[in-house]
């Protein structure tokens, strides 16, 4: 089922295809710019018509007017780049490294193309990294639409894109196709040593000149705006006036984005900081809703609610009202419009791993990139190389595995029983380890052959004295009824806590559906924001 989460990622199951409905290639052409990512297969579909909800091939041989080429980034387990013709292959370029996919990472992609049936594609912004090249002697007519899809295995993609013709041409019609030698042009060159410089004492002086330039700069401009998100605390305290003097465009930017190196509350101080700059009060209050208040902790908003602008910003004391409002742990409000849905989101701190939730199984949680050193090496149970430890409420035995259960494999008897003395429900507990904590947003549970289904139970954090916190309650949840049945669940951020954890339990806090107390897990997953320490040298 094709799916997009909350951080507008779109998830592809494999054969399916998300055709973009709201994106039509002009006349003359376009380019399509896209992150990827993904074990294999990366695929986009250029149509004459949108296609079926599966991706399809067109009837080799046949006079249906559904044509189109077919763009396989990764293909052949991820060692080539391949372009299809109404099903039939033109190209098959094996080592093009710019197309290769990262399972862990999203890659910028884009592909341009022509109606005279000349294609460009490379990655990283449009026009730059260009890397292949070819031209269909034969093009076909129409091509107006776009779909992405996938092979055997989901793929993820964001920040989808559909630029305009510009002078940028793909390639004469007659050039054969090639592999691209890019020469760096002098805008690239001048821009690496602007970015070589860059330091917190300097960025709010080069975003202010480009924003100038822009929409010239759009590299500078971005990489600007990450090292800002990096280092904001710093920037402050280098360039106090750099910073008050910041265009709000630079500003919304940064606010808008999901990686931020700072808490919620140090935003909106950075906001108070430039708004006593002299900002007009429309600018401020429309930066006032990209601070994620739902996030503060009581007593942050209690000095947010004391501050001058709390008095003068009636857009701030409903932001403050939102945030107070009381909601359920688990969930954020229903009602919350997709704006507003996005203040109760953590952002991904720099220094963190994303591992993204993209299906079940799908091997990018933090049991599995621990137990393959996060791809360097085959799979090694991480319990057993001694990265995380696992633990249960009752003694370890035949049918209380607790290696087994970040195997990800199935067990026909997993479970954990109450508590020798008799206090508490059953449990099943994740150490990580002191070298890494995570930010779970998303868990995944895998269910034994045994008819003892959890219906109340809760995912809690262990913060750093000791005391347990819920992180995600579950009360008569029926998404585990079949054996080995895996079910997956989102986890809102908690303000006022911690927003990563070394140590996980899971913990049944009713019966099972066969009436006893016993915990049945055959395998359990996290993903987030995983922080790593470095290794201590001796």
């Amino acid at each position: 089922m094709l799916r997009v989460n909350s951080a507008s990622v779109l998830f592809v199951p494999p054969f399916e295809c998300a055709w973009l409905s709201e994106l039509e290639i002009e006349e003359g052409g376009g380019c399509l710019s896209f992150e990827a990512r993904g074990e294999t297969d990366v695929t986009v579909l250029f149509k004459s018509a949108p296609g079926s909800r599966r991706w399809q091939h067109t009837v080799r041989g046949s006079s249906s007017g559904d044509c189109g080429y077919t763009v396989i980034l990764g293909s052949h387990r991820n060692r080539c780049l391949k372009i299809e013709r109404d099903g039939q292959t033109c190209v098959q370029v094996d080592g093009v490294p710019g197309a290769r996919l990262s399972s862990l990472d999203f890659t910028k992609f884009w592909i341009s193309f022509s109606q005279r049936g000349a294609f460009a594609i490379g990655y990283g912004t449009p026009g730059t990294g260009t890397y292949f090249r070819w031209v269909d002697p034969v093009p076909l007519a129409a091509i107006r639409h776009v779909g992405l899809s996938t092979w055997d295995q989901h793929s993820a993609y964001r920040d989808i894109k559909l630029h305009p013709p510009s002078a940028l041409q793909p390639a004469p019609a007659s050039v054969e196709a090639q592999q691209a030698d890019p020469v760096p042009s002098l805008e690239v060159l001048c821009e690496g040593v602007a970015l070589a410089a860059a330091g917190p004492g300097n960025v709010c002086a080069a975003l202010s000149l480009v924003e100038a330039l822009a929409p010239a700069a759009g590299r500078l401009r971005a990489a600007g705006l990450r090292l800002l998100a990096e280092q904001l605390p710093a920037v402050l305290v280098a360039d106090a006036a750099g910073f008050a003097a910041l265009p709000v465009a630079v500003l919304d930017s940064l606010l808008q984005g999901q990686s931020l190196g700072c808490s919620e509350f140090e935003a909106y101080q950075a906001v108070t900081q430039w708004a006593a700059g002299g900002a007009a009060q429309a600018d401020v209050e429309r930066l006032l809703p990209l601070v994620r208040f739902p996030l503060m902790c009581a007593q942050e908003i209690k000095a947010v609610k004391a501050g001058d602008l709390a008095a003068r910003s009636a857009v701030l004391r409903g932001l403050i009202c939102e945030a107070e409002a009381p909601r359920q742990p688990d969930v954020a409000p229903g009602h919350a419009a997709a704006d507003s849905a996005a203040r109760f989101r953590r952002r991904q701190p720099p220094a963190a791993t994303e591992l993204l939730y993209v299906s079940d199984g799908d091997g990018n949680g933090v049991c599995r990139q621990l137990g393959t050193g996060f791809g360097r090496h085959s799979w090694v149970n991480p319990m057993l190389s001694g990265h995380v430890q696992v633990s249960a409420s009752s003694p370890c035995c035949r049918h209380t595995d607790a290696k087994a259960l970040v195997s990800g494999g199935f067990l026909r008897h997993n479970a954990a029983g109450p508590p020798s003395g008799g206090g508490g429900g059953a449990w099943w507990q994740l150490d990580l380890g002191a070298r890494h904590r995570l930010a779970c947003n998303h868990y995944t549970l895998r269910h034994d052959a045994s008819p003892a289904f959890p219906r109340s139970w809760g995912l809690q954090g262990c913060e750093e004295n000791g005391a347990w916190v819920d992180l995600r309650r579950h009360e008569a949840d029926a998404a585990l009824a079949l054996p080995g049945q895996f079910a997956s669940w989102s986890v809102p951020a908690r303000p006022g806590s911690a927003a990563a954890f070394s140590v996980f339990r899971i913990l049944l806090t009713g019966p099972n559906a066969a009436g006893t107390r016993e915990l049945a897990v055959s395998s359990w997953e996290l993903y987030g924001y995983l922080y790593v320490q470095p290794e201590r040298t001796k």
